[in-house]
């Protein structure tokens, strides 16, 4: 036997079907729900066994296993640890693939019959009882025929721990004829292993080999490595206004006092912290890049903890782990599995919150909240077109903007989808079944890829239109902010081309902690960008620091006076010297919208020139209308005298 057999889908949905439901804590799904979906994954399993029995490789992301002692005897001390049994669990799929191969192998033992006679365990319709059978039945004859009797006993402690794996191999293909890929298959099936063992809520990582080889890293495990290597070094000034600002363009990062968030399980932080698929089900929400708050800037970085660098009173970002209903998720609204359509009763939700919390200042402080939804409404696209369209999409998150408008003092962050047509680079055992499940509309061959691709930029242009059209800053207290930091954003890599998966947590779709920084960096860069001028990819190499001219968030309504005012100075060469200070447009702009606030003292040439503009057209008006009051009286007058002269001639 020199290689596998490619098996069908009948015979691997008989394998599936004929397994028990028990579920490992390193699987990625329930094995329930994998069964009970079969004929969705089915493709997928189908394509894994054969790919890896082909190819003649155990795949090692499932030579990973979780050991639970087990007390053999609850009467026993359970001090020593002699007296537990070692019972190990591993992933489902890599029983699936255990077992076909070994039906193939059985199959070839048995046609040949290289069997042992005498073997009772791991052979069908045998087990102990037939092995005391044989026994009994051995020392019953010599009995009868007179004979004396020795029975001696082995008993191995840790028996498969004694094989020699060089023996093992040579006896697999001198004595059994299994070679070529086959053998090479149980090569890889038994080397390089790892487990974990769990003593209740304890783990504790044995990473020595069963063979007792170096354990190499596997760019495609999903152990993180604590050093995310990101810089996240803080070296800014802290900008805060001397008194809070009435305009919202005028808001420096110091100045906003309450912060919010809307959107999915990506904002909801799920499997931040994960190093196996179990904990991916985990909300880790103070790790969540725009509204996280767990310790600070030095150990864990979000949104939230560059803004407490600017005011050390921030309050409303989520700490620790939990849903959204408990009490440490603050003005974390949101919800695993959430689309579009839910942001409106999400942004409910949050003013809600916000109006009844009795630390909140709801009329004076300045409140910041972020969206971030999409990812669920293009994973799900190619199921319900109609619903999910970009038209749909952009109307549901306008919706739940103008409930935010209920608010006063708010700044709403739109932070544009990311590129989920590229999910399915993400490739493994465990990423395809995951991707599957959760995104199938970015799973398939290029022409479906290629559409998902044209609605997920459909989704962004139409998206940043409607934020930086205008329609949403008619009030100088709220604004709406498009960041479009995912635009060009690619799957990160590593230097050998292929995903870096340290960004992304155990199920590959989600963002890992390492992510969440990236991504709080990128939306922090994009917060201190002029519209217009902003990084379409998330540029999360350093902390940036404001404009020390233009310390504020931009905004789409002070990001028109500063292109302006380059484009003046561009034009001039020195805008100095022709008396006008650019640093200070913006705040010269606001003083003209805000005319109640306006004195003598503000005013400046740009306003002159404004107030003069005006005062010579009303006078304008008031000799054009003289005027023609003038001409319609003359003309009156004119009439009254015609019939007199008729009288006289006659």
């Amino acid at each position: 036997m020199s290689s596998f057999k490619l098996l069908d889908d009948g015979e691997v949905r008989e394998i599936v079907a004929s397994s028990a439901d028990k579920t490992c804590n390193l699987d990625c799904v329930p094995t329930w729900l994998l069964k009970s979906n079969i004929s969705v994954v089915l493709p997928y399993i189908d394509e894994i066994v054969n790919t890896y029995l082909q190819c003649g490789v155990f795949p090692s992301e499932l030579k990973q296993a979780i050991v639970t002692p087990i007390l053999k005897n609850s009467s026993l001390d359970w001090n020593d640890l002699n007296n537990y049994r070692p019972v190990s669990n591993v992933n489902y799929i890599g029983k699936v693939i255990e077992k076909a191969a070994i039906s193939q192998i059985n199959e070839h033992i048995e046609s040949n019959g290289l069997d042992e006679s005498l073997q009772s365990a791991y052979k069908c319709k045998h087990s102990t009882e037939t092995a005391l059978l044989v026994v009994k039945n051995d020392i019953m004859t010599a009995i009868d025929e007179n004979q004396a009797v020795f029975l001696v006993m082995l008993d191995l402690s840790a028996a498969f721990d004694t094989i020699d794996h060089i023996i093992l191999f040579n006896r697999l293909e001198c004595d059994f004829g299994i070679k070529g890929t086959a053998l090479e298959w149980f090569q890889s099936y038994i080397t390089d292993c790892n487990f974990q063992v769990c003593v209740g809520d304890i783990w504790e990582n044995y990473l020595e080999t069963i063979t007792k080889l170096e354990v190499k890293e596997d760019a495609d495990s999903f152990m993180k490595n604590n050093d995310n290597h990101i810089n996240t070094e803080f070296g800014c000034k802290p900008y805060q206004s001397p008194e809070p600002p009435n305009s919202v363009h005028q808001l420096m990062p110091g100045d906003i006092k309450v912060v919010g968030a809307l959107g999915d399980s990506l904002t909801a932080g799920f499997g931040a912290k994960a190093e196996y698929l179990p904990g991916v089900a985990t909300q880790y929400r103070g790790l969540a890049a725009s509204i996280g708050g767990d310790e600070n800037l030095d150990t864990v970085t979000t949104l939230p903890n560059i803004l407490r660098k600017y005011n050390s009173k921030l309050y409303g970002y989520s700490t620790g782990t939990g849903g959204v209903d408990e009490p440490n998720s603050k003005f974390n609204i949101a919800i695993g599995g959430a689309k579009a359509p839910n942001m409106e009763s999400q942004a409910e939700e949050l003013v809600s919150r916000i109006s009844n919390d009795q630390a909140v200042d709801y009329e004076n402080d300045w409140k910041f909240v972020t969206i971030f939804i999409g990812g669920n409404d293009l994973c799900q696209w190619c199921g319900n077109k109609e619903n999910l369209d970009p038209v749909q999409y952009v109307a549901n998150i306008e919706k739940s903007i103008i409930i935010l408008e209920q608010m006063p003092k708010t700044l709403v962050n739109i932070i544009g989808i990311l590129n989920v047509y590229q999910v399915g680079n993400i490739t493994g055992v465990t990423c395809d079944i995951v991707h599957q499940l959760v995104c199938s509309c970015g799973m398939g061959d290029q022409e479906k890829i290629s559409e998902l691709k044209a609605i997920n930029k459909e989704y962004q242009r139409l998206l940043e239109e409607s934020i930086t059209s205008g329609k949403f800053d008619k009030r100088d207290d709220f604004t709406a902010v498009y960041q479009p930091m995912f635009h060009d954003t690619d799957l990160p890599e590593l230097p050998d081309g292929t995903v870096d998966k340290s960004y992304f947590a155990p199920d590959c779709f989600h963002f890992s902690e390492k992510g969440n920084i990236a991504g709080a960096i990128g939306i922090w860069n994009n917060m201190i960008q002029p519209v217009g001028e902003k990084d379409l990819s998330w540029d999360y190499e350093e902390i940036r620091c404001p404009n020390e001219e233009s310390p504020y968030i931009y905004t789409n309504v002070n990001s028109k006076m500063v292109r302006q005012g380059k484009e003046i100075a561009a034009e001039t060469h020195d805008g100095s010297k022709y008396g006008v200070d650019f640093s200070n447009m913006v705040n010269r702009f606001i003083n003209i919208n805000e005319c109640k606030d306006c004195n003598s003292d503000q005013s400046s040439p740009t306003l002159f020139i404004i107030l003069g503009a005006v005062t010579g057209t009303l006078f304008l008006l008031l000799i054009v209308s003289l005027s023609i009051v003038y001409t319609r009286r003359r003309k009156a007058s004119q009439s009254e005298k015609l019939p007199l002269v008729d009288n006289r001639l006659s």
